[in-house]
């Protein structure tokens, strides 16, 4: 009898047809959010700078009291400098985490406004350096420039975040609706620790031996199914994505459990031909394709 495996590959013709369905799709979902979600995101962040603004007299008044009282306040606070500084670099340069807790120790916002104050930037708020109040004008143009750089990063955060989500949500929808048992575990690291999935059920991320596979089968056939979800940008993003991040996974997976396992990749978005040959061909990844996930459904089924 064919393995399964070795049905679900696909020619070059194949893989070009799927990948302009998949491209094509990317860019009709791209043009149809239109602005709307940077509107409704930046309407949010200019509410809270100008909230900032008035606690702060016109950024006047930073001091590590304020933060110890409003510890929200370092977000829009990270957003005046130039150019607003991460999570990451303002924990480490204060050497302590402030940027995510609920509590600010009061030495550590000090440090934190001084980090602050030392990197604010001179050309959107150029009253702070002439030691004067801000005109209306300078006030409300130097409101808005702020909203609009941090709505931009969330915004640019939230298109890579939701598709990525909303695609393991319609994997998993999927898998369960062709009658797959969905069952809550959290790791599988050996061979013997196989059965914490029984065949026939499916779990949602679950670290396989030390990589999480975004959703996890275990084939009637008693082989594993480790599928990674992947939305890529660009054809250049392809190689991070696909060859890489999935690439890497299934290495590590392989170690472990040999044949047992099944690397497998659900794609959506653009990618180019030779990576995704790569990956099915020389990496031995089974593609999947968000909008044709009946084939994911059919191989599952043939396993049995």
């Amino acid at each position: 009898m064919t393995d399964p495996v070795e049905e679900v590959r696909w020619t070059d013709a194949e893989l070009d047809k799927h990948r302009q369905i998949a491209e094509n799709n990317f860019i009709e979902q791209r043009m149809e959010q239109g602005v709307e979600d940077y509107l409704e995101v930046y309407h949010q962040k200019e509410s809270a700078v100008r909230k900032f603004f008035e606690r702060t007299d016109d950024l006047r008044n930073l001091s590590g009291d304020l933060f110890v009282r409003n510890p929200d306040f370092t977000t829009p606070a990270r957003h005046v400098t130039a150019p607003p500084i991460s999570q990451d670099d303002l924990d480490t340069i204060v050497g302590e985490n402030i940027s995510k807790r609920k509590t600010i120790p009061r030495d550590a916002a000090d440090e934190g406004v001084w980090v602050i104050e030392q990197l604010i930037d001179p050309e959107r708020f150029p009253w702070i350096e002439d030691e004067r109040p801000p005109t209306d004008e300078e006030r409300e143009i130097a409101i808005k420039a702020t909203a609009g750089i941090w709505a931009v990063k969330r915004t640019q955060t939230n298109r890579r975040n939701d598709p990525a989500q909303e695609q393991e949500e319609h994997i998993l929808e999927t898998l369960k609706s062709a009658g797959l048992r969905e069952k809550s575990i959290t790791r599988i690291q050996s061979r013997e620790e196989l059965d914490q999935l029984p065949a026939g059920c499916v779990a949602h991320q679950v670290y396989v031996r030390s990589s999480e596979a975004d959703i996890t089968v275990r084939l009637q056939d008693g082989r594993l199914l480790a599928i990674e979800g992947k939305v890529s940008n660009s054809s250049l993003n392809s190689i991070k994505r696909l060859i890489h991040e999935v690439g890497d996974k299934a290495s590590n997976w392989r170690e472990e459990f040999g044949d047992n396992v099944v690397p497998a990749a659900v794609l959506s978005g653009v990618y180019d031909r030779k990576h995704l040959k790569e990956a099915q061909n020389d990496r031995d990844i089974l593609i999947f394709w968000e909008h044709n996930l009946d084939s994911l459904v059919n191989f599952v089924e043939q396993t049995t």
